[in-house]
């Protein structure tokens, strides 16, 4: 799914540890055990907002990877993670 975004080897690599990271950063704040089902319910929640920052804002990996851990925070407590307009300002949203 992230070769037909356009993204090659090294990047999906990138990604992964992206999501990786932000799903274990999630459980160590919230001091809540891991168990398989809320791993990949966070990590399903963390893959589709990858391709929302990526193909609707058009951001960077870099932007990906500094977004994502506040975006699954935020979505833990039920928030949607919005990005300021400042942030979208020279990204195109779809």
């Amino acid at each position: 799914m992230l070769q037909g975004i356009g993204l090659d080897t090294t990047q999906i690599k990138r990604v992964t540890l992206a999501i990786g990271n932000s799903v274990k950063q999630s459980f160590k704040e919230r001091s809540e055990k891991m168990t398989t089902r809320e791993i990949e319910r966070r990590t399903d929640f963390c893959f589709k907002e990858v391709l929302k920052f990526i193909c609707d804002y058009e951001f960077a990996l870099k932007e990906v990877e500094r977004h994502l851990p506040t975006s699954l925070r935020l979505h833990l407590i039920g928030i949607e993670y919005q990005p300021s307009a400042r942030l979208l300002d020279g990204h195109k949203p779809i």
